[in-house]
């Protein structure tokens, strides 16, 4: 596997997002008019989607961890980082994208899973979505990847 590869399709992943109103879709997705602030459950969900269904041969993780006394969410790849929300309230680091993060380490980590192609019904904190609603965002992200690439 190229990290090459993965590096730059998280940063096309995250342009994208940025470039996209997501917030449109509904309230589920409202926190992503201040992304990255307050959307890392969101994007980890989205994100190691697009990574497993894009890498489908490489595991990744979802882990939820904390740092600060609050909680935050990142993906790991065989003890690698990949966190596109490290820019917000508390967190002074910018992307970390499939590096050893010291930061992450040093996080009490409250729980990780492994990532399946399939979303599932997210219902953490003040974060909630169903699969079939993180499908709908997850398909916006994509369509307007494709266009990109298009050009």
């Amino acid at each position: 596997m190229d990290i090459n590869e993965i590096t730059l399709a998280v940063h096309d992943f995250k342009n994208t997002v940025q470039d996209i109103e997501l917030q449109r879709l509904g309230h589920e997705f409202r926190k992503f008019k201040r992304f990255p602030q307050a959307c890392c459950v969101m994007t980890s969900h989205l994100l190691s989607r697009f990574l497993i269904r894009k890498f489908p041969l490489h595991s990744f993780k979802v882990v939820n961890g904390e740092p600060n006394g609050f909680s935050h969410y990142w993906i790991e790849s065989n003890g690698k980082v990949i966190d596109i929300t490290m820019n917000q309230k508390g967190i002074s680091l910018s992307d970390v994208i499939f590096s050893e993060s010291k930061w992450h380490s040093n996080c009490r980590i409250l729980n990780e899973w492994n990532v399946t192609s399939e979303f599932h019904d997210v219902d953490e904190g003040a974060d909630r979505a169903s699969s079939s609603t993180l499908e709908i965002g997850y398909k916006l992200i994509i369509s307007n990847m494709d266009a990109v690439e298009k050009i």
